[in-house]
């Protein structure tokens, strides 16, 4: 159900199989054969062996492409199905010769039946030309080993971060936490046992030397980093009996870890339950008033200096679906510490085996520096990539679809429902990049129908890998504007699927588009527009992209989202998990120069004219196009004013960054009596110069049908997770009210 040329039928998810549509562009739904027939065909997977066209249908078909085999006709030509390639005008189905296709096995029509492969890349290629060992006091292998974690996590943070943790490592430096850190180290008695390079240390090593060792769930009003080592009993449900573990954690008080662990549901308290031994020791003491990253902080890395995370996150291939942000965090944190282990010479822990550690495997699951993340970026996003055919042409726009794997819930009485919020930390104050939500207005809007309370809804992104224009835009900025990647900007929508009626397995979707798409944020520099500014930054967020420009202005990030990529193996039926491709590059953010921009003024589709002429009018296209309001709050005039005397320049399009007016006849505002043909020439010039429309959908366009498979986004059950949360230590993430989005 992402956005379809405008070549392509207007109402293809109603005169195109909307089932067939969402099954794969949202990346879960598979069943794609359903069409009505006379008689019920069956159909059977294939992969097209060879590149080929057909010049009168206006397609090219690529060797690779899959889809569906429905049979034969008289004369051996193969009718075939391929999403997105072989839809046209009131039909779906093609026909090619039998001898381009391999035939595959009976096609599964049920989403649930097919087979899950999870492969996340078994090695990571960082860019460490930014990581640096600060001076140190402490030149054992260990401070280095610490002060280069750190260093690491700040200058290649974790996918899905939030900047929340380097910005904490910037406001207190790598040398001064490293020191912070050693210090409670040293306080629990550990010290010199981890700072022998000549031995390597052992678990009977660590609990002879510790000071601080947890027997009981008394309070001990000492705070820190812990370990627990076990030895399982017989009775462990999860885990391997008669096994030694090793689990790293943090409490605010030791006692009071000691004892949550014992009550807890989770996987870990089973084997907290079921151990024939248990030794707590302390492995750095913090203050308990510590800021709530110090505490996150120190966890992550001993959990990296031992290697405690379970094994099965880090094993190439599994068929669980629920680990994938576990595993693909713990393949992260696994690899980045084995790069600087090779770069300082740390020995590791666990991964040195029994007989050298004492220990046989760790316990840990959940990643301390993702808990400390802003909530919203802890969301899965799964992307899947499609091309679609346009209709006229035969050529394919390459799209990347990002489903959220969680579902959000509408209460009901909700007056504003957050989709999905992206924010950035800076000098330890959140900023919010982009906001995306609606108001809760149930019921209809004109001919568009919105969630009622009790609904659950999906949250998609549909992006245009190419950067060019999606016709239904969040940003809903102007065609014509003054920055090279202009178009780049509006180059993904946001769309919201619901179930409706609640329960019923039938669906709803709409776009959700930005309100306000006229503000500034560079007000020195013409054209810097909010909405701009925020969909960039937002883009190559969620690209995994370096930034390409140079203003300050635009939200630089230095982290990504937490994304994985599914391909669909129609020969074998297999759903396959795995990183997601870096392959969606930010374009320059360079100024047009102005001939560039005229000449885009100039071309017919916006039906501008008197471009750039000393023939003016009173008041030019933009100056009648924007609401009284908009120029009142955002434009330096309310009137149509010249730069300077006798210019083709006005100040409202001065600070939208055009070089020149435009004077169409027929264009006029909105209080003015409107032919049908001045109502096009009005609407046309105000998408080209003031903003894209709101996506307009009727509501018999909006139903479609759609089977899901739940993709739990982590799997919680297994770990303890933090023995304190941010409440605990005094941090809350709530960031206050923000600008809605609108529905049209």
């Amino acid at each position: 159900m992402a956005w379809i040329p405008p070549n392509a039928p207007p109402n293809l998810l109603a005169r195109v199989s909307a089932e067939q549509w969402n099954a794969w562009a949202d990346g879960a739904p598979l069943d794609i054969a359903s069409q009505r027939h006379s008689q019920q065909q069956t159909a059977y997977a294939f992969r097209l062996n060879t590149t080929f066209s057909s010049p009168s249908e206006s397609i090219e078909y690529k060797k690779g492409m899959q889809g569906q085999f429905l049979g034969l006709t008289e004369k051996g030509m193969a009718k075939i199905f391929i999403r997105g390639v072989t839809e046209g005008d009131g039909f779906k189905n093609r026909h090619v010769p039998l001898k381009y296709l391999d035939k595959g096995p009976l096609w599964q029509d049920d989403v649930n039946k097919w087979r899950l492969d999870v492969k996340l890349p078994g090695h990571i290629v960082f860019d460490k030309g930014d990581w640096t060992s600060s001076p140190l006091t402490d030149t054992t292998v260990l401070g280095k080993t610490v002060n280069l974690l750190i260093s690491a996590f700040l200058h290649s943070p974790a996918p899905g971060d939030a900047e929340k943790i380097t910005d904490y490592i910037r406001r207190c430096s790598v040398p001064g936490l490293t020191m912070i850190i050693i210090k409670g180290i040293k306080d629990a008695g550990l010290y010199n046992v981890l700072s022998d390079a000549d031995k390597e240390f052992t678990l009977v090593d660590l609990i002879t030397a510790a000071r601080i060792r947890v027997v009981d769930r008394s309070p001990s009003d000492r705070a820190g980093v812990y370990a627990r080592f076990h030895k399982s009993s017989q009775n462990v449900e999860h885990w391997k009996p008669h096994s030694r573990y090793a689990y790293v954690g943090k409490s605010t008080d030791f006692g009071l870890g000691f004892e949550s662990h014992l009550h807890s549901s989770s996987k870990y308290g089973d084997l907290s339950r079921n151990s024939e031994s248990l030794d707590m020791i302390a492995l750095c003491v913090l203050s308990a008033t510590a800021n709530p990253g110090m505490f996150y902080l120190t966890e992550q890395l001993f959990v990296c200096l031992w290697q405690t995370y379970k094994p099965d996150l880090t094993s190439p291939t599994t068929t669980d679906s629920s680990l994938l942000v576990s595993s693909k965090l713990a393949n992260y944190y696994t690899n980045i510490s084995d790069e600087v282990f090779r770069m300082t010479g740390w020995h590791g822990f666990i991964g040195r085996g029994l007989a050298s550690s004492g220990i046989e495997y760790g316990a840990n699951c959940s990643s301390p520096l993702h808990e400390y993340g802003v909530l919203e970026h802890k969301q899965l996003l799964i992307r899947s990539d499609e091309n679609i055919r346009d209709n006229k042409t035969g050529s394919f726009i390459p799209m990347a679809i990002y489903r959220c794997a969680e579902q959000v819930s509408i209460p009901a009485g909700s007056k504003r429902v957050n989709v999905f919020k992206y924010c950035v930390y800076k000098n330890g104050e959140r900023e919010e990049v982009i906001s995306i939500s609606f108001r809760a207005r149930y019921g209809k809007k004109g001919d568009v129908h919105l969630p009622p309370p009790g609904s659950v809804v999906n949250f998609v992104i549909e992006v245009r890998k190419d950067g060019t224009t999606h016709p239904h835009a969040w940003a809903r900025l102007p065609a014509i504007g003054p920055f090279t990647n202009w178009d780049q900007a509006n180059s993904f929508a946001v769309r919201i699927e619901w179930d409706f009626p609640v329960s019923s397995g039938k669906w709803q979707f709409a776009y959700v588009q930005s309100n306000t798409n006229k503000e500034r944020t560079g007000p020195q520099l013409p054209g810097s527009l909010k909405n701009y500014a925020k969909a960039i930054a937002f883009l190559q967020w969620l690209t995994n992209d370096r930034p390409n420009h140079n203003y300050a202005w635009i939200p630089k990030t230095h982290g990504a989202a937490l994304v994985v990529q599914t391909e669909y193996d129609f020969m074998n039926q297999t759903i396959r998990f795995q990183d997601a491709k870096n392959d969606i590059v930010m374009l320059s953010c360079g100024r047009r120069s102005n001939d560039d921009i005229i000449a885009q003024m100039l071309r017919p589709e916006y039906g501008l004219t008197r471009v750039a002429g000393k023939n003016r009018g009173s008041s030019c296209d933009t100056c009648r196009l924007l609401p009284f309001s908009t120029k009142a709050k955002t434009f330096p005039d309310r009137e149509c004013v010249p730069v300077k005397l006798f210019a083709d320049l006005c100040t409202n399009c001065a600070l939208l960054g055009l070089p020149c007016c435009t004077f169409t006849d027929g264009v006029y505002d909105k209080h003015v009596p409107h032919t049908p043909d001045t109502r096009l020439a009005t609407d046309k010039a105000a998408a080209a110069l003031v903003g894209m429309p709101l996506a307009v959908i009727p509501q018999e366009s909006q139903s479609f049908t759609q089977q899901l498979r739940t993709i739990e986004s982590d799997n919680q059950n297994d770990d303890d997770g933090s023995d304190c949360g941010d409440d605990d230590l005094g941090e809350s993430d709530d960031s206050g009210e923000s600008d809605d989005d609108d529905f049209e």
